[in-house]
């Protein structure tokens, strides 16, 4: 893993072919080994896809001897559906995708286990929004790809509110998400066709939302009830 610059990358996502081949398939779904997001197409010939592997630890620069698990990332279109009856089509090609350590400062109630996911992704068209999605295996414990914007607080950029969604998908989590180029989510700030994005594959707890009040709160309208059940 950690010397693939004499490796071929004829598709030049940043991983070899020959690493991209161990990307485990999606079970249940009649795809193979190296096609790690279930297209139907091997990664090691899409430069939209990049499947990666990833140590199974938040500091990867200390933790050299954690597990492996394999993270793949696809860059696709806004021309397919929601039910996958119409496959996407890919517009953006994909480069230099890596695992980073997660930040010193990260919130103490957000789990990173897999530190951040890095990549660049080279658009048609400066300004485009880019669908993306992630897939890793189900056991990693995340529900969210989170984002840190400019004010410091994370966002979950799979979820409803920011037009994204996690789902399971035979033994692996999908998370999709939509990112536009010089947004607040592309780092670069710049709508200049290139999209930077660190991102965490992560798990914080839902925030809990408050018991509802009564209507009735601080009236006595309830002895006026209690008395009628009374009677």
């Amino acid at each position: 893993m950690a010397d693939w610059e004499q490796l071929p990358d004829e598709d030049g996502d940043g991983t070899p072919e020959s690493i991209e081949d161990f990307a485990p398939a999606i079970a249940g779904t009649g795809t193979v080994q190296g096609d790690g997001n279930g297209d139907g197409t091997p990664d090691r010939e899409q430069s939209e896809v990049a499947s990666v592997p990833f140590r199974h630890t938040d500091k990867v620069t200390a933790v050299l001897d954690a597990p492996v698990v394999f993270v793949t990332l696809a860059a696709a279109g806004n021309n397919g559906n929601n039910n996958g009856d119409t496959p996407a089509k890919p517009i953006a090609k994909l480069r230099d995708v890596k695992q980073l350590d997660a930040p010193e400062d990260k919130p103490s109630d957000m789990e990173m286990p897999l530190g951040l996911i890095s990549f660049y992704a080279d658009l048609d068209a400066p300004g485009l929004i880019q669908n993306f999605s992630l897939l890793v295996d189900a056991s990693a414990q995340v529900n969210g790809y989170w984002k840190q914007i400019g004010d410091g607080n994370w966002v979950n950029l799979a979820s409803e509110a920011y037009n994204g969604s996690i789902k399971q998908v035979g033994n692996k989590w999908q998370l999709d998400f939509e990112i536009q180029d010089g947004s607040v989510f592309d780092d670069d700030g710049v709508a200049n066709g290139v999209i930077y994005d660190p991102g965490a594959l992560g798990y914080r707890e839902p925030t809990a939302l408050p018991d509802p009040i009564s209507p009735f709160e601080g009236t006595n309208a309830h002895q006026f009830f209690d008395w009628m059940l009374l009677g």
